[in-house]
């Protein structure tokens, strides 16, 4: 490291920089602080089989803005970061099999995961093999979910082949026993915009598909256009359809107090916790559509939404806290309770949600608001108690990796990066590195 200074200043003084220009130039990469809390946290996991059941939901959500942030700046790094990268997804396409996670949401959205990961490299696909083995056994496991594999639904009377029927059931169904029986779910999300990426490989590259690809960009279009709703400039998707489901019909209650009873709140946006992901899963779905702008009016709204109804700055036990409410309305209310992976009697109350401000998507709106905030979170490490309450809340009994477990996320270093790389991932650069 100290050569490379060495030499870089050498060739500054043969150029006759001025003293400002040297010290503009020299401050070209990441502080060696930044780059230390990368090499123990990203590169120390991803050299772990994440493809594992248990560690492939919390990979996909943690990683994913630290990889895109490693393609669109390595010139801020010393060591290019994107060759830990292709290291990890060369040894996943040799071990994966994806029917090996059972779970179709973690499957789906860990499919989604590396089809971000091929996007980010179209370019280099045909001339790296085990990318286009990747390409086509993603594929594969994809169409299997979205055309052949039971899927199942909370009406036990409904039979499905494939998500792609439960998916255009919802969306020619007009009324329905329970409300939350028409709500989208993740797993559908999640193999639409993934195959969407499929999608916008084979464009760019002209490897040809196994599915059609009209059919994939139709369905998400309807999606916008038949359950999205705005608000002014707000935009929310399925407002109101999820207020009769078991994890949302506490939320009127403001906290969980002894005996407590439900109270629905029957026009509810969907929680923030999973809202996250909409801003990335829009970009997919205008990348490939034929009125991108209906994606990017979604976006644009989105991001409204999140700026005025969901991130707030609290003021708690002496310092300011960046949280987010309960759900994408602002309503601030019980969520989850008594959920299976929470406990009997425990559930989210208001702000506890807010963990996921470091784990998540977000960054992908552009919002400066949330970008500014998450630098200045920084400050506050390591976290008070006050602080770890809403940002772990009652926490998860699901197995995760050592690296993704929490309340361990927000004092091993993972949290405090992951405010780093929102802080810069859409900010000039070295600025965003300034206290």
């Amino acid at each position: 490291m100290f050569k490379n200074v060495f030499l870089i200043l050498l060739a500054l003084s043969i150029y006759g920089c001025s003293d400002e220009d040297r010290v503009k130039d020299v401050k070209t990469k990441h502080s060696s602080e930044f780059q230390s809390t990368w090499n123990e946290n990203i590169s120390d996991v991803i050299a772990d089989p994440l493809w594992h059941a248990d560690y492939a939901y919390d990979a996909s959500t943690s990683l994913m803005l630290p990889m895109h942030y490693a393609f669109s700046h390595r010139d801020r790094f010393e060591d290019d970061p994107t060759i830990e990268f292709d290291l990890f997804f060369n040894l996943l396409e040799l071990e994966f099999i994806p029917e090996n996670i059972e779970n179709r949401v973690t499957r789906t959205q860990f499919l989604y995961f590396i089809t971000q990961y091929l996007k980010l490299n179209h370019t280099r696909i045909l001339k790296n093999d085990f990318m286009l083995r990747l390409f086509y056994k993603v594929e594969q496991s994809l169409i299997d979910m979205w055309f052949e594999e039971q899927a199942v639904h909370w009406d036990k009377k409904l039979d499905f082949k494939g998500i792609k029927q439960r998916l255009n059931w919802k969306l020619e169904t007009a009324v329905t026993e329970k409300a939350f029986y028409r709500a989208v779910i993740d797993e559908e999300w999640a193999s639409l915009v993934a195959l969407s990426d499929l999608i916008y490989i084979s464009r760019q590259i002209g490897v040809p598909l196994s599915f059609n690809e009209t059919e994939i960009v139709n369905t998400g279009e309807r999606l916008i256009q038949e359950f999205g709703i705005y608000i002014d400039e707000e935009f929310y998707f399925q407002k109101g359809v999820w207020f009769d489901h078991p994890d949302y019909i506490y939320a009127g209650n403001e906290e969980i107090y002894p005996d407590i009873i439900p109270f629905p709140v029957f026009d509810i946006a969907i929680d923030s916790s999973h809202s996250h992901r909409l801003p990335l899963w829009l970009t997919s779905l205008e990348d490939v559509a034929i009125n991108k702008s209906l994606f990017q009016q979604a976006k644009h709204g989105l991001k409204a939404t999140f700026e005025k109804r969901v991130f707030h700055s609290v003021y708690e036990a002496g310092e300011t806290l960046f949280l987010q409410t309960n759900f994408m309305d602002g309503t601030n209310g019980v969520y989850r309770y008594s959920y299976d992976t929470q406990g009997e009697g425990n559930g989210y109350q208001a702000y506890e949600l807010s963990g996921t401000l470091f784990v998540g998507y977000y960054a992908f709106l552009d919002s400066k608001i949330y970008s500014e905030s998450m630098k200045q979170t920084r400050s506050i490490f390591p976290l008070s108690d006050t602080a770890l309450q809403f940002y772990v809340g009652p926490n998860t009994t699901r197995n995760r990796h050592v690296k993704f477990r929490w309340p361990d996320y927000f004092n091993n270093g993972f949290a405090l990066l992951f405010a780093s790389v929102v802080g810069c991932y859409n900010a000039p650069f070295p600025e965003c590195e300034a206290n």
